[in-house]
């Protein structure tokens, strides 16, 4: 009862925070008619401006308008696809780290290039977070065009496959032609490479892999990972609620020879029944004395 009187007190707290949000998507709309004057290439160059203006002191919050209202300016040239104010809101929200549920169709893809474009600018790398490796390269592959055409690279992570035996990483190439369709523009490279993109696409159980192994690695240049600066976690409420029930388990090879294995098979086939007690509740075996003798 408490708690519904304060709320009619204050009003409701999420839509303070969307007039908030819409003074800053007031400022990226009226800059659009300006960014759209400029050319391809002073477009591109902006790129390089906000990184200077970042290493003055500017504030990634302060670069914000700008940035969103040059991604959306360079998605239009390149996929043809204009940002939405409610995608707009979404990327506002995604950069303060919060969650953003957006309906089907409201396109959650293009919403994560804002956010994703201006963290990256710091030069620390951003990862989006996807549930399966299909959706990792489709979103690579298509978003990673206009992070290209504002020159930023674009890093993919694939799984292991039974053929290569071993994780697989691209980069976004639009050079790059393969005869399976689905992996046009994705140029293999090193799993270190795709980490040190700009913005890097992969499952959470790639991540999650990579970051066990970097952990077990006798060696710094066997790691991967460059450090944890940003990310966006697609499907959110299924990766950190129903995937988080699963563990990842990683292990290195055996140190012990298998020698000793046969040798234990063989002492164990000799045993009689009172050389050993079995703890049921412990699931354990254990020695008797007369076993020991």
């Amino acid at each position: 009862m408490f708690k519904k009187f304060t709320h009619l007190l204050k009003g409701d707290p999420y839509r303070k925070k969307i007039d908030e949000f819409l003074v800053t998507i007031d400022q990226i709309n009226a800059l659009e008619a300006q960014f759209e004057k400029l050319s391809d290439a002073q477009l591109k160059d902006k790129t390089t401006e906000y990184r200077q203006r970042l290493k003055k002191g500017e504030t990634l919050d302060k670069l914000l308008p700008e940035t969103f209202a040059t991604v959306r300016e360079a998605s239009k040239r390149v996929l043809g696809q204009r940002h939405y104010d409610v995608q707009l809101i979404c990327g506002i929200n995604l950069h303060h780290g919060a969650i953003s549920e957006l309906r089907t169709g409201e396109g959650k893809t293009l919403s994560a290039t804002l956010p994703l474009y201006l963290n990256a600018l710091e030069g620390k790398g951003a990862h989006l977070i996807t549930v399966n490796d299909y959706l990792a390269r489709r979103d690579g592959r298509w978003m990673g065009a206009i992070y290209h055409f504002l020159g930023l690279s674009v890093g993919v992570l694939q799984s292991i496959t039974a053929v290569e035996g071993s994780p697989r990483a691209y980069i976004y190439d639009p050079n790059e032609r393969s005869l399976n369709e689905d992996q046009n523009f994705l140029r293999q490279t090193s799993r270190q490479q795709a980490y040190l993109a700009d913005i890097t696409y992969g499952t959470n159980s790639e991540f999650g892999f990579d970051y066990l192994r970097d952990n077990i690695a006798m060696q710094w240049t066997h790691r991967v990972q460059r450090g944890h600066n940003y990310a966006i976690i697609d499907e959110v409420d299924n990766i950190l609620i129903d995937e988080a029930r699963t563990p990842l388990i990683i292990s290195g090879p055996a140190s012990e020879d298998s020698e000793n294995y046969i040798r234990m098979a063989q002492i164990v086939k000799a045993l009689n029944p009172e050389d050993y007690e079995v703890g049921e509740k412990e699931n354990m075996i254990s020695l008797t004395e007369v076993g020991l003798a």
